[in-house]
């Protein structure tokens, strides 16, 4: 079944986060961590670690704002089972490296949406293109999950400008 589910609220900040986080860490097989971040005070590293760590989701709420939809959204969350330990594997062929980011995927539930790229460096002399996969790769409910998806490096161009998608993936990389 689904494991036991932790909530936190907070409005501050504590003087031993990371202990906190390695706690929840320690745990992440009997409980999952849904935070809440309540202020404008509070720790953004805490909340999001915690979360991170325990395989649940953080929420932050400002002054004045409802705690209810975001307590809604939490709490059906952590009723249903999530997709955990998800990573990327790329087949490349020799000669290419590829760069992720986010370097860690998140933990996904029913309806979330994940970005993940694949920053490829390659010969600079590839002239036709190439095929390559990725492989999104998890468990939900302990069972293993897979999705495979091909895609084509094309071959360098001289003419060949720099797409947006670039600029994505390089300020996904630097956050």
């Amino acid at each position: 079944g689904l494991p036991r589910q932790v909530f936190v609220l907070t409005d501050g900040s504590v003087s031993n986060t990371e202990a906190c986080i390695q706690e929840v860490k320690r745990n992440v097989e009997s409980a999952r961590c849904f935070t809440f971040g309540i202020g404008s005070g509070v720790s953004t590293y805490l909340v999001n670690g915690l979360a991170q760590a325990g395989n649940g989701t953080a929420e932050f709420i400002q002054s004045g704002e409802r705690l209810q939809p975001k307590v809604i959204r939490s709490l059906k969350q952590a009723l249903q089972p999530s997709v955990t330990n998800l990573r990327v594997e790329f087949q490349l062929p020799p000669g290419f490296e590829v760069t992720q980011a986010p370097s860690k995927a998140p933990v996904l539930f029913s309806g979330d949406k994940a970005v993940v790229y694949g920053i490829l460096k390659g010969p600079s002399e590839l002239m036709s293109p190439v095929d390559c996969t990725a492989s999104l790769k998890g468990q939900i409910l302990d069972q293993p999950l897979e999705y495979s998806i091909p895609f084509e490096v094309p071959g360098n161009s001289p003419s060949f400008p720099i797409p947006i998608i670039h600029h994505l993936a390089a300020k996904a990389l630097i956050k």
